[in-house]
């Protein structure tokens, strides 16, 4: 015997192929982490809910209907399901991101899962519009954190305390933090909660949101 071996079918993978987003070009970092591979397998999960705790991402409300401002946000996932699943405001504890004050949170949210291939409306013929994130296909949570975001000129000044941050990230995981302030229960939660922000006092984590955090980390996905 010269050898053995089991005779296994070849599954073909074609090289990466850009989407058509009109500033993908400029989006240098995604095949530089090898995203156009990745992409051939899968744009992501429309079950992967991505929550972005940060400064919203900007919708507005018009007749009671809450809708994105933006094109990268504003249409649907491969389910046919909204591509943005919630919105919430936890300063104004109200169910929009109408009044995001600074556009931080929309990158985040741009850079985590922005639409892939936008409808055609671009400037430049044969493109399309925006950007593309890392998991287009997954849907995303736009919610304004607990703050009033004083550390930015002519923002409304608030402070926050750890268990008004401690209630949203369980709220925002789909459990009831049994707060009288809160808004319903909702189903299903995120899977991913985002945040790139820092208490400016840079303090050690506190127990109540330790507490949070081993709550979510135990409990959170199933």
């Amino acid at each position: 015997v010269e050898w053995a071996e089991p005779n296994l079918v070849i599954t073909m993978v074609d090289a990466g192929v850009p989407p058509t987003d009109f500033l993908y070009a400029q989006q240098w970092s995604l095949p530089l982490i090898g995203l156009e591979s990745a992409w051939n397998l899968t744009y992501g999960s429309p079950d992967v809910i991505v929550a972005i705790m940060d400064s919203g991402i900007q919708s507005e409300t018009v007749a009671g209907t809450t809708s994105p401002k933006h094109p990268d946000f504003n249409g649907a996932v491969s389910s046919g399901a909204d591509k943005v699943y919630q919105f919430f405001d936890f300063v104004a504890m109200v169910p929009n991101n109408d009044a995001t004050s600074i556009p931080h949170g929309m990158k985040c949210a741009g850079v985590a899962g922005a639409l892939a291939n936008n409808p055609s409306g671009s400037v430049v013929p044969g493109e399309n519009e925006g950007i593309v994130g890392a998991a287009p296909n997954c849907r995303l949570m736009g919610l304004i954190r607990p703050t009033g975001w004083d550390e930015y000129p002519g923002a409304v000044a608030a402070e926050p305390t750890e268990l008004q941050y401690a209630d949203a990230f369980v709220w925002t995981a789909g459990f009831d933090p049994g707060s009288p302030y809160f808004p319903p229960q909702i189903s299903p939660g995120a899977d991913v909660i985002s945040n790139s922000w820092v208490s400016k006092y840079a303090a050690p984590l506190s127990g109540t949101m330790q507490a949070a955090f081993d709550f979510l980390t135990t409990n959170g996905r199933g």
